[in-house]
Parts: structure tokens; C-alpha cells; sequence
């Protein structure tokens, strides 16, 4: 989650060069083609809705999470 931000993006680059398999999270449809950030498992996601986010993990039952998201 936050995969934009500056710590999003080295944690996920790093994770991707160890074979990890990473689903970053962005509030905007725009940023979602940025080229600094090597991953294409990102969603769209409102993460002030709570439903929306349990709904979202339910599905992809990660192992771990890490959040770097912020909420504006």
C-alpha cells in the first residue's frame, strides 16, 4: 500500500528484485502508469473505506502487509 510514495517505490523494487510477488495499492488512476515503480499488480483503491479494503484482502489473502500509504 502507497506504492507511489518514496518508500513505496524502493521497498517495492527491492521486494520485485527478490522474487517476492507485490500488489501495490494507489488512490488514482493516474498515477498508476508511472514509470519509476517496475510492477503491474497495482489497484485502485479508496483505502478511507473500510469495506473496500477488507473486501480487497479477503480476495488477495496476502502473507504480509506493508503500508506506506497516507490519506489526504
Amino acid at each position: 500500500m502507497g506504492i507511489y510514495g518514496q518508500d513505496g517505490q524502493i521497498l517495492n523494487n527491492l521486494l520485485l528484485q527478490k522474487n517476492y510477488e507485490v500488489f501495490g495499492v494507489t488512490s488514482s488512476y493516474q498515477t498508476v502508469h508511472h514509470e519509476i515503480v517496475k510492477n503491474k499488480k497495482i489497484s485502485i483503491l479508496d483505502l478511507s473505506d473500510r469495506s473496500v479494503c477488507n473486501e480487497f484482502l479477503s480476495d488477495l489473502k496476502p502473507e504480509f502487509i506493508l503500508n506506506f500509504a497516507s490519506i489526504r
